[in-house]
């Protein structure tokens, strides 16, 4: 069996949970892919983890790279559990080694499209694999199902979908204030430390682009029509601010919820990929619509193509630290059978 390095950034929620599960398993997983694996390095924003101490630094991106540059012959599954844009230069750093990327992180996948098409170029150049899947549906399967389609020779006409199990989970309740489920939801960690970046739509625009550039599309995000959810006045003040003024987020939804229900409609905050372009934001759906009435941390994604014109549904939870490290662990199987 080969001996194959993970080196984990991030230890955060996600990350924590995903080292502590791949432990977990380690006997199950290696028995069954034929392949031992180990945590070499955990690297967090101000210190790493080597050994079993913690080492306070300021640059853990250069002790990656001389970590690599130790260990040249080694095989390398690396998890990205940040959301650090500055692991876009890292993945450029990549080189001259037999390595998978798996990551959690959306954020280098949809900066610009020059950008975009240099660090595919690079992996490939390098035959660094690149596993996403949970940058999209967490622990639903979205990416693969949709690069399997197009790899069959299908053609995808248009996606609609509700990308955010967050946002699902606030659109499912309707009796309670907004305010109120936007802090239930952040009780229960289905939210980013700052709900705001759900509320933005943001999150959900770049999970549509991860998707809309598999299709080929040449956008970036300052093309993307996006509605956010936290009214202006609330944007740019502190956290602790924002809780304590939560309420002034109810006015406007109430309004839009009580307009729907006039019209036997329910609201759903969902992404729209078309051959034109991309819109993001809170749409009125009819009772006949599969996305009326989501409930939970539901995820569904419908995809139309010429294989599929009916459209192709896919369904699950979208919204939580352990789905989410299952989609990470998935992409975790595939670079243990590329690598051992």
């Amino acid at each position: 069996m080969n001996n194959i390095s993970i080196i984990l950034f991030g230890y955060g929620n996600i990350g924590k949970a995903f080292h502590q599960r791949l432990l977990k398993q380690k006997q199950v997983i290696q028995k069954k892919y034929k392949a031992k694996f180990h945590f070499d390095l955990i690297l967090r924003s101000s210190s790493y983890l080597m050994g079993d101490k913690w080492v306070d630094s300021k640059d853990t991106l250069n002790v990656f790279k001389k970590f690599i540059k130790k260990s040249p012959n080694k095989k390398y599954l690396i998890v990205d559990c940040t959301a650090s844009k500055e692991m876009y230069n890292l993945y450029l750093e990549i080189k001259d080694i037999d390595a998978c990327v798996i990551a959690a992180n959306k954020v280098p996948l949809s900066l610009s499209h020059n950008k975009y098409m240099d660090l595919m170029s690079h992996l490939t150049k390098e035959n660094i694999f690149y596993f996403y899947e949970a940058t999209v549906g967490a622990g639903l399967p979205v990416v693969k199902p949709f690069i399997d389609l197009l790899d069959s020779g299908d053609e995808i006409k248009e996606v609609v979908g509700s990308f955010s199990g967050t946002l699902t989970y606030l659109f499912s309740d309707s009796k309670l204030p907004f305010s109120k489920r936007i802090q239930n939801a952040y009780d229960m960690a289905y939210t980013e430390p700052d709900p705001r970046i759900d509320l933005s739509g943001l999150d959900v625009a770049r999970k549509c682009l991860v998707l809309a550039r598999l299709m080929g599309l040449n956008l970036s995000l300052e093309d993307i029509e996006i509605e956010n959810l936290v009214p202006e006045s609330l944007r740019d003040i502190e956290l602790d601010e924002f809780f304590n003024r939560l309420d002034e987020c109810d006015k406007k939804i109430q309004e839009k919820e009580e307009n729907a229900f006039k019209l036997n409609k329910s609201l759903c905050y969902m992404g729209k990929i078309f051959q034109s372009g991309i819109k993001v934001g809170l749409f009125e759906v009819e009772q006949t619509s599969s996305f009326y009435g989501l409930k939970g941390t539901s995820n569904l994604i419908e995809i139309c193509s010429n294989f599929y014109p009916e459209g192709y549904l896919i369904k699950g939870p979208g919204a939580g630290v352990d789905v989410t490290v299952c989609g990470l662990i998935s992409d975790i199987f595939k670079g243990l059978i590329i690598l051992k």
